[in-house]
């Protein structure tokens, strides 16, 4: 409380009344103080007085320095080390300065667990281990570890009906008697068995701080598999195929022909590599299902010899990825080493996932594939908040991170915005090393989204397009827009940003086209050969700081491969490019 009507010192805050030493200041002299604790609300400013080291009490105003909201007057709160205004709640995974921004109460302010983007954000505690979920500030334990609860992985206490002294001593058991609908609730321990699900929905769960896995018994099959169209749901358990990479079957780890729900779960070391196998970690085949994987998925060490070694989805159905997914370390003979859904299939990416490390060889996608050849509906592909795709590698083939292909009686629609990258990734021998967009695909690359230090021989950053000549000249287009970013990518021959073959380039908005490297086209390359391939620059859009190695003409900014390429709108800027700014064919800028 203050104390009286002392002078006010603190410059336009209440001021703490007269005194010194004492609560609040309380003494004979004015707001006198030797520590803070001495001041209501402000601080103790010290200085040297009469061989004494004493002070007065004050506060900071609007726009001067700070530590903390003490520091600052009245109602005004410290932000980003300075006396300002009362910051905006953010949600979780949003920026922050501080704890008291963080909406969610039980999400701190704090550097982020992740390599990269670096930064400060809202998030959840860090994991640590715990008995129980008082243990945490989020109030939620499984498997020994805090966690964020967004799901039903973190659902209220269970009591094991399998384990080796209760009603059913094998997984098995219990899955043949249970009936449509039930919940199984699995003792701590690894049990081996090779689990069939016939024509009942289920639910697998580990109870809260019990570790549970699950190994396929036989080596070369699966350890779950659901037939008859039903759907499964997988909480907090680990399936482990012990590095069973021989896997005689697709989907080593689940297989479905129904829905599919894994939250808190993870797939590890299975196989799926025998005649066109795929999705040795998960695989699901049907229309008209739902796939998920949220709330700290992860997919690791699985190897497939056909498409998504981590996970493959094919049907008219909807795979969402989203809640801190970790897809890791997969390794395929074909489509998407991470990921790869096939005809029909709407894929979305988002809630703070990592895709990084995977690995495909001789087709398409290192990281993410998706591959719409025989669509017969229109599907989307949506990547956004918060994701990661990174240090993924394409042998001898295009997209290293990411590749998109559509068709033309279905074409596939892609969106990647709010805080994407797209980063370190590698195609080493062909298209895009960062993304590539081919046949039938509308592509919008929007807001905070970084594509940056991919590397392939054309289109180090994305690459646009498709060989075919029998097809109009729109065939694919990507817009480029807002603060999206495509820096510091390399191609060791054409386009070390973009790459455009046959189609339609956008670049507007606030968009940046810079530090990139190529041969010839070091920002972008345009090849049109029969069908021509555009370009509109406009906006704000700035193409500037790229290099083109060969000696002019040779397009630092922008490269021509034919006449019949085109640079339209050039309203943006294209500037400070070496050796020139545009050359080859017919463009000038």
């Amino acid at each position: 409380a203050a104390g009286g009507k002392g002078k006010n010192t603190g410059h336009g805050g209440p001021g703490p009344g007269p005194g010194i030493a004492g609560p609040c200041g309380k003494g004979k002299k004015k707001n006198l103080c030797k520590q803070n604790s001495d001041c209501c609300t402000n601080i103790c400013k010290t200085k040297i007085k009469n061989k004494d080291r004493t002070g007065r009490c004050r506060c900071e105003k609007k726009g001067r320095p700070c530590s903390e909201d003490r520091n600052c007057c009245g109602s005004i709160e410290c932000v980003a080390g300075t006396c300002g205004g009362k910051a905006p709640l953010v949600e979780t995974g949003e920026a922050c300065t501080a704890n008291s921004v963080c909406r969610d109460p039980n999400a701190e302010c704090t550097t982020y667990e992740f390599d990269t983007p670096a930064g400060t954000y809202c998030l959840m505690p860090p994991k640590g281990f715990c008995a129980s979920g008082s243990d945490c500030a989020s109030s939620q334990c499984a498997q020994g570890l805090c966690r964020p609860c967004s799901s039903p992985a973190c659902a209220e206490s269970c009591t094991p009906i399998v384990c080796a002294s209760c009603t059913y001593q094998t997984v098995q058991a219990a899955i043949d008697a249970a009936s449509d609908g039930d919940v199984i609730a699995i003792g701590k321990g690894t049990w081996v068995e090779d689990l069939t699900i016939a024509s009942k929905a289920l639910t697998l769960r580990a109870c809260p701080g019990e570790r549970v896995t699950l190994r396929n018994a036989t080596y070369g099959n699966r350890t779950i598999s659901v037939t008859g169209g039903t759907s499964l749901t997988v909480l907090d358990i680990t399936i482990d195929g012990y590095a069973d990479y021989a896997n005689t079957n697709n989907g080593g780890g689940i297989a479905s022909d129904g829905s599919l729900t894994l939250a808190g779960t993870t797939a590890v070391r299975n196989g799926g590599w025998s005649g066109s196998n795929s999705g040795a970690g998960v695989k699901v085949i049907g229309d008209g299902l739902t796939v998920t994987l949220t709330d700290d998925v992860v997919l690791r060490d699985n190897q497939s010899e056909w498409g998504g070694a981590g996970i493959y989805v094919e049907g008219k159905s909807d795979l969402v990825i989203t809640g801190w997914v970790a897809i890791a370390d997969n390794i395929s003979d074909s489509y998407g080493g991470g990921v790869n859904t096939g005809t029909d299939t709407n894929l979305t990416i988002s809630g703070h996932t990592r895709i990084t490390g995977n690995s495909s060889d001789g087709y398409a996608g290192g990281g993410v594939s998706v591959f719409g050849n025989d669509n017969t509906r229109a599907t989307t592909v949506t990547v956004k908040d918060d994701v990661v795709i990174a240090d993924n590698l394409c042998i001898g083939c295009e997209g290293g991170g990411l590749q998109v292909i559509g068709n033309s009686t279905g074409p596939v629609t892609a969106s990647i915005t709010d805080r994407v990258q797209i980063i370190g990734n590698t195609a080493d021998d062909s298209y895009g090393g960062g993304i590539v967009f081919q046949k039938w695909v509308k592509a919008t690359i929007s807001g905070e989204v970084e594509i940056s230090g991919n590397r392939a021989p054309f289109g180090g950053g994305v690459g646009a397009g498709w060989p075919p000549n029998d097809r109009p000249g729109d065939w694919v287009h990507v817009t480029i827009t807002g603060s999206a970013r495509v820096i510091d990518n390399v191609a060791e021959k054409d386009g070390g940003g973009i790459q455009v073959y046959k189609s339609a380039a956008e670049v507007t908005g606030s968009a940046v086209i810079s530090g990139n490297t190529a041969e010839n086209g070091g920002g972008v390359l345009l090849d049109g050969s029969t069908h021509q391939a555009m370009l509109t620059v406009s906006g704000e859009a700035t193409i500037t700081g790229n290099t083109a190695t060969n000696s002019a003409p040779s397009g630092g900014g922008v490269w021509s491969s034919n006449n019949a390429t085109t640079l339209t709108a050039v309203t943006g800027s294209i500037t400070g490019n070496t050796p020139d700014q545009c050359a080859g064919g017919s463009i000038s800028c």
